[in-house]
């Protein structure tokens, strides 16, 4: 992503994540700063796609663009505008910078898998307990989650759902019934996997 009015890619998408725990399931999202991740784009191309909302990139010179191939190879746009930016921008202060590693122009390119690109990260975490009971926390979680999901709802609003729910459905569904693969990504593993020597199934 360039900064706005910018044509130079100086940020990444940037992603932010949270997870709570909870009593039915954690509360938790993963997004990042760009009104989609890169890797999305390239699961759509893998599958044949060819175009894209005209609000997720521009072409390398920032010019609007459908086509999902100039998309990939021009700049992602932020979600929300100056405020994605602003989220994007905190992100590598807290990442590269704070790290000492590299930021913006100095990382290398995402998809280029013979070099490290120097992507930094910052990982935290609070000890519940040392704040209040974990079980009570929990409970606590769950109270407010209640007070969300049954928040009166507008008419046609079939149901609320809380961060993370869904995913917390998909798993379950997923355990049982296993993990759909498009037949361009199976044959990409399964190049992968005669590559690394690693039989299929595994």
């Amino acid at each position: 992503m360039a900064p706005p009015g910018g044509r130079e890619r100086l940020l990444g998408t940037s992603p932010w994540s949270f997870a709570v725990p909870g009593k039915e399931f954690p509360v938790m999202f993963d997004m990042a700063c760009t009104v989609v991740g890169w890797t999305r784009m390239a699961m759509m191309a893998s599958r044949g796609e060819t175009t894209v909302p005209d609000n997720w990139a521009v072409t390398a010179e920032g010019k609007p663009t459908t086509d999902i191939d100039q998309a990939m190879n021009g700049l992602m746009l932020p979600f929300g505008g100056h405020k994605g930016y602003a989220l994007s921008v905190m992100a590598e202060l807290l990442t590269g910078v704070l790290s000492g590693g590299r930021v913006a122009n100095e990382l290398g390119y995402y998809g280029n898998h013979e070099e490290n690109t120097g992507v930094s990260h910052l990982l935290g975490a609070i000890r519940i307990d040392s704040l209040i009971p974990l079980e009570e926390f929990k409970q606590r979680v769950e109270d407010y989650v209640r007070k969300l999901k049954y928040c009166p709802r507008t008419e046609g609003s079939s149901e609320i759902l809380v961060p993370g729910e869904r995913s917390a459905r998909m798993e379950q569904e997923r355990q049982t019934n296993g993990i759909p693969l498009h037949p361009s990504l199976a044959r990409n593993l399964l190049a992968v996997g005669i590559e690394l020597g690693i039989p299929f199934p595994g």
